[in-house]
């Protein structure tokens, strides 16, 4: 049996007795019992926020080389290499440009000029260094003397290239800056910067083929190797100081 009381007060303790009613009477009413206080309902707790499911992984790329193998799979190595090296140079430029763009004058052109310069640098040394790769993918399958002339003519080739465009970038940043000054002063340091460019490219292209040279002086008999490579040396000796009169001379004249 049970009783629903209405009527009573939040927060107010109460007591109550039970009395049982039949048709002889109604007996005593029962001990009291313990002290209950009715309470307002509590409000709901505040739900739980949704969770935010973790950024799903990129896709890996997809491998532009799988499935080939020998002289293709080297061609297609060197050629994602190289990409990559020239986007890699291409999101450093943009970013660079950007930089020079905050500030003003010559300070700005001399900076997009610097980022200019470097991307191309990059760009010359990424492609030779694909063409050294698969040059030297080549070169593996020739019989062992041809062989090392043909890895050396690849080397001594990307280290020309190297230098080169390393030079040819110090060759642009100079002239930009020979351009804020005076038109005497111009002339003398753009012949200057113009000068040294042309030296650099000279003595380079004269080590390459005296490297190429003296992988061939290596074939030959020991008593004609020595003579073959004392020529090398020779050639390309004769070779720098030429460089190193027409430079003098060179920013001589403009003086």
């Amino acid at each position: 049996t049970s009783c629903t009381i209405t009527g009573l007060a939040n927060g107010t303790s109460y007591t109550f007795t039970v009395t049982a009613t039949n048709s002889h009477g109604t007996s005593a009413a029962s001990s009291a019992s313990a002290a209950v206080m009715p309470a307002a309902p509590a409000a709901p707790a505040a739900p739980a926020a949704a969770a935010t499911p973790a950024p799903a992984a990129p896709a890996p790329a997809a491998d532009p080389c799988a499935g080939l193998s020998g002289s293709a799979a080297t061609t297609c190595a060197a050629l994602s290499r190289r990409d990559e090296a020239i986007a890699q140079a291409l999101a450093t430029r943009t970013a660079a440009r950007e930089a020079c763009n905050a500030k003003t004058g010559t300070a700005r052109t001399a900076c997009t000029t610097s980022a200019n310069a470097t991307y191309a640098r990059t760009v010359r040394i990424a492609t030779a260094l694909k063409a050294r790769t698969i040059a030297r993918q080549r070169c593996a399958t020739r019989p062992r003397a041809a062989r090392t002339l043909c890895t050396a003519t690849a080397n001594a080739t990307y280290a020309r290239t190297v230098r080169i465009a390393t030079a040819l970038k110090a060759r642009t940043i100079a002239r930009q800056r020979c351009a804020t000054r005076p038109r005497a002063a111009r002339t003398l340091c753009t012949a200057t910067a113009n000068a040294a460019y042309t030296r650099t490219a000279t003595i380079q292209n004269a080590l390459r083929v005296r490297t190429t040279a003296r992988a061939r002086c290596a074939t030959r008999a020991k008593s004609a190797r020595a003579a073959c490579t004392r020529t090398a040396n020779a050639r390309y000796a004769s070779a720098v100081t030429a460089a190193n009169a027409r430079r003098a001379a060179a920013v001589a004249l403009a003086r």
